[in-house]
Order: C-alpha cells, then structure tokens, then sequence
C-alpha cells in the first residue's frame, strides 16, 4: 500500500486534534510533523510531502497556496476556514493534449 505524506500548518488546537485524528485513522495516510509555525516563509515542505492542509480565510489560503504551488508544483494544497465549515483544495493539473492541431488547440482554449 502507498503511503501518502501529510504535513499541517497552522490552525487553531481543536481543528488541528480533529485533523491529525482522522490521519492517523487511516493505514495509508501518514503525518508528517514539520515546521509549519514558520509556513509558509522561509520554509517549505519537504520533497516526500504530497499533501500540506493549513487553516485560514479564503483569500489567505488562495494567496499562500498560490505562493507554494510556485515552489511545490506537484503538491496537493487543501485550505480549511479557521472554524472547520470550509475547505478548499489547490492543486495543478497538467494534461496532456496530444498531438497539435487547429482543432485540438481551438477545443482546448474553449475548454479553459
């Protein structure tokens, strides 16, 4: 079974507990404790870390996790309200097109 890595910002204490809980419920899922009171300047996650979950309001975490996709490209970002009611999940998505033509590219920036 493959392990997926998971670090924690900041968050308050009771969404944190409610969080490392539920990871550590899992067999697959593994908490990886960093040195997210410094996130996200100058610090940031680890290569083997593919998931990085922080609390804040929905214009912070489109910020901060705009900044770490520019650093981390292929981690996975997931963003909870500071009170637990939300969440959002930032991530980039390549895909690949095929080979180039008039109508692909055409489909494609449609698509967009």
């Amino acid at each position: 079974m493959d392990q997926t890595y998971i670090a924690l910002g900041a968050m308050p204490r009771l969404l944190r507990d409610l969080v490392e809980s539920l990871i550590d419920s899992q067999p697959d899922l593994r908490l990886v404790q960093a040195k997210a009171r410094w996130w996200p300047w100058p610090w940031s996650p680890e290569p083997e870390i593919h998931v990085f979950i922080f609390a804040a309001e929905p214009r912070e975490a489109e910020l901060l996790a705009g900044r770490l996709l520019a650093i981390r490209p292929r981690l996975r970002i997931i963003a909870l309200s500071k009170d637990g009611r939300e969440s959002w999940l930032y991530e980039l998505h390549p895909e690949a097109l095929g080979a180039v033509s008039p109508e692909r590219l055409l489909s494609a920036i449609r698509a967009a």
